[in-house]
């Protein structure tokens, strides 16, 4: 839940420019976990789980690089160690039904964040309690879901700076949405998709600077019949700071607006098979929600190697 580096001491973002970005490298078990199916319709998973690839998750968001575009900053900035989400997960129980279109996930997440390879290592006492998150949803041409997280135990409260922790602690909850449709659909073989999203998120705002968010944007898969590993994608997303978070700001330091809005344009395409560039854009307006701070537009350019073994 640090907003230490590069996206805040440059772009002076508090929530961030970039979603694979970590204030020290580490060689990690990232996922390890075991599946099993209870039935014909139920799934039951454990192990170090990503909470972030089945809950408040959608694909049509998944091309942008700032983090909001992942977990709702709402969520993202509670826990420990932030909650079961990149660099770190976090042992786990999840289960998880689905029959035709119809789905309902429910799980139950070690609240304090670690892996093989963290310097702490996994936390097996479980003293912190446990993140329960579930979501109920439709997918079809599009996906239509809404999701609640709570944690059991009590957290501390969070002011400025960062997200500096009081001796205050609260029960740590909130609420998501997320919908996405295919505009178009695809053409005969064509592969073309045009795909808009909205998500909405809200949180107690006691143990995290935001009492919630939105973000909304458009992904165009294979936009030029040549290239088809091409996509672009549009997004912009906005943090609106808790009125406790912005209560807490010292009397000596700058007035704390309500909120933090991004922009986002960016574009993958593959040079040669398993290498994709991806040039990005991103225009931080009112970052960390800090009149002080000029708004910042960021340039970057993001490399992906993969391959299979097939």
């Amino acid at each position: 839940r640090s907003f230490r580096g590069p996206t805040h001491d440059l772009a002076g973002s508090i929530q961030g420019i970039d979603n694979i970005e970590v204030s020290e490298g580490r060689l990690k078990v990232y996922e390890a976990w075991l599946e099993q199916g209870l039935g014909e319709h139920v799934m039951l998973k454990t192990g170090l789980y990503d909470v972030n690839s089945e809950f408040y998750q959608n694909d049509a968001a998944g091309l942008l690089i700032s983090p909001m575009f992942g977990v709702g900053s709402e969520l993202a900035a509670t826990g420990t160690n932030g909650p079961a989400i990149f660099p770190s997960t976090a042992l786990a129980v999840r289960l998880k039904a689905a029959t035709g279109n119809v789905y309902g996930a429910v799980a139950v997440v070690n609240a304090k964040a670690g892996t093989i390879g963290d310097e702490e290592g996994i936390d097996f006492s479980g003293r912190e309690g446990a993140l329960v998150i579930a979501e109920a949803g439709w997918t079809g041409r599009g996906k239509l879901a809404l999701g609640a997280w709570r944690y059991t135990h009590k957290q501390p409260g969070v002011i400025p700076p960062g997200a500096t922790l009081t001796e205050e602690r609260y029960f740590s909850q909130g609420l998501y949405l997320l919908a996405e449709q295919d505009l178009l659909g695809a053409a005969e073989g064509d592969g073309t998709h045009l795909v808009g999203f909205v998500r909405l998120g809200l949180s107690d705002g006691r143990t995290t600077p935001f009492r919630g968010g939105w973000q909304s944007g458009v992904l165009w898969e294979r936009p030029f019949a040549s290239r088809p590993a091409s996509a672009v994608s549009l997004g912009a997303g906005n943090g609106a700071l808790s009125r406790n978070y912005r209560a807490g700001n010292p009397v000596d330091s700058p007035r704390l607006d309500g909120s933090e809005t991004i922009f986002e344009l960016t574009y993958s395409d593959e040079i040669i098979k398993g290498i994709s560039v991806q040039p990005d854009i991103q225009y931080v307006l009112n970052p960390s929600a800090d009149s002080t701070i000029d708004d910042a537009l960021v340039l970057g350019l993001r490399f992906r190697i993969a391959w299979s073994s097939h």
